[in-house]
Order: structure tokens, then sequence, then C-alpha cells
């Protein structure tokens, strides 16, 4: 799953925000967003966002179990960063 660093999903009874830390400043502020009655605000999160901060209204919380795992080869002095899926 890849979260979109623009993409906001507005109906009137939903949204469905964006939370990593490629957004900017201003896109992350979104989260914290009260959404009026009857609307339910869904937040789509990485991990590293989700352990990070508190949003007041959430309710529910849904882990994707994936992760960026960092991995250094010796070998050629590199560190990488890999989707693992959790199990």
């Amino acid at each position: 799953m890849r979260l979109f660093a623009h993409f906001v999903f507005h109906r009137q009874s939903c949204w469905l925000l964006p939370l990593h830390g490629a957004l900017s400043s201003a896109d992350q502020s979104r989260v914290f967003k009260v959404p009026g009655a009857g609307v339910t605000k869904i937040v789509l999160a990485t991990n590293v966002a989700e352990t990070s901060i508190t949003i007041p209204d959430v309710t529910v919380v849904i882990d994707s179990c994936r992760v960026k795992q960092t991995e250094y080869d010796a070998s050629t002095e590199v560190i990488m960063h890999s989707p693992v899926h959790m199990h």
C-alpha cells in the first residue's frame, strides 16, 4: 500500500487522510482537524506515525502489518530500507 502525498478523499460521511514522514507539516496537520457531525475520519498512517502521535478523536486503529526494516550490508557498507509484511 502506498500513501500518496496529496491524496485526500472527502465525502459527506468520510474523510480519508494519509499520514507519513514525506508529507509537509501542513498536510500532516490535517489529521488533527475535527470533522463535522456524522463524518468519520480515517487516517492511513505508517507504523512510525502511528506510535509517535496521539490524534484525540481516533476511535479505531487498523494495523497494516507493514514496516520498513533497516538492514546494513557490511560487504558494500550500504544501509537499505526494505518494506516487510509482518505476520
